[in-house]
């Protein structure tokens, strides 16, 4: 099943809450445990998981083993996150078409969700296959939120027209909002953030960061719920604690990699969440399931 399809199924509305349905999920479940010839596969820590990852620019190959070890997961993940950078050149209709060829074994167990990235474009015609193949209403932006067993997911967009490299204006103040309200709720125990550009570049661009990555890392230091803020754009795996705050970069989807600089190797996250305990764990997986780094955070 196509993603697009699938957020129309679940009602996905601009700055709001989107609640995915047990049921649904059920039906995922379900799905995954009747195969037969199941390949080996890891097994989650915990009660539940979701899938991120980044950055494949036509890097088809890679990409296709790495869908096939994500399919493998058991229990099924909820959810997969794609942390943008899909497209190498933005506005081409045909690696769309590839994307979801060879995302086919994510999409037939799990939901995908897309940050847009900058080879995602934002010209009239780029904005406008984005759209359609997200799902995402005309008269919408790229940025949203979404509730899934008690954890906020909250997608950012760094490619705003006139806005690029940045988190500023309307999706800032946006932004202060679904923080602050998420805070506010009991019933919320954590807080994820999405984006493509990551605040603070690591590899050949160390040193680099979002035109207002001081000014988010204060507002995000304001909000204890924030368990990770997750991005793509550099072609690696990095993880840094700053302040408290958990820095993760994951751009290793099948684009060109980074050498000599660390992380450099392909890879997918997986994050596994348990709700006796309230603990979530991240670890690194590689082409073929591998464990590369196993963390608590």
């Amino acid at each position: 099943m196509k993603i697009p399809k699938l957020l129309n199924c679940y009602k996905l509305l601009h700055k709001s809450h989107l609640l995915i349905m047990p049921i649904l999920i059920s039906g995922f479940l379900f799905y995954m445990t009747s195969c037969t010839n199941v390949p080996q596969s890891i097994q989650g820590d915990n009660d539940w998981s979701f899938i991120v990852y980044g950055d494949l620019r036509q890097g088809f190959g890679v990409y296709e083993r790495l869908a096939t070890s994500m399919a493998e997961i058991k229990p099924t993940p909820l959810l997969a996150l794609c942390t943008g950078d899909v497209l190498l050149e933005a506005g081409k209709e045909a690696e769309w078409i590839n994307f979801w060829k060879y995302s086919k074994p994510i999409t037939d167990a799990m939901p995908v969700l897309i940050v847009r990235g900058n080879h995602e474009g934002n010209d009239e015609s780029a904005e406008w296959l984005l759209h359609k193949e997200t799902s995402i209403p005309d008269n919408q932006s790229f940025y949203y939120t979404i509730v899934l067993n008690n954890q906020k997911m909250i997608m950012l967009d760094t490619e705003i027209r006139g806005q690029e490299d940045s988190i500023s204006n309307e999706q800032l103040q946006w932004l202060k909002n679904e923080l602050n309200s998420a805070s506010d709720l009991n019933e919320i125990e954590n807080i994820f953030i999405f984006m493509h550009r990551p605040l603070y570049r690591q590899g050949v661009h160390l040193g680099e960061k979002l035109q207002n990555a001081d000014e988010l890392h204060q507002l995000f230091l304001q909000h204890k719920k924030i368990k990770a803020v997750i991005a793509g754009h550099d072609h690696l795996f990095h993880f840094q604690n700053k302040d408290g705050i958990n820095y993760i970069i994951s751009g290793g989807a099948g684009a060109e990699l980074r050498h000599g600089y660390g992380g450099d190797y392909y890879h997918y996250l997986l994050f596994s969440l348990s709700e006796k305990n309230s603990t979530v764990n991240m670890k690194t997986l590689g082409m073929f399931n591998e464990v590369i780094e196993d963390r608590d955070l």
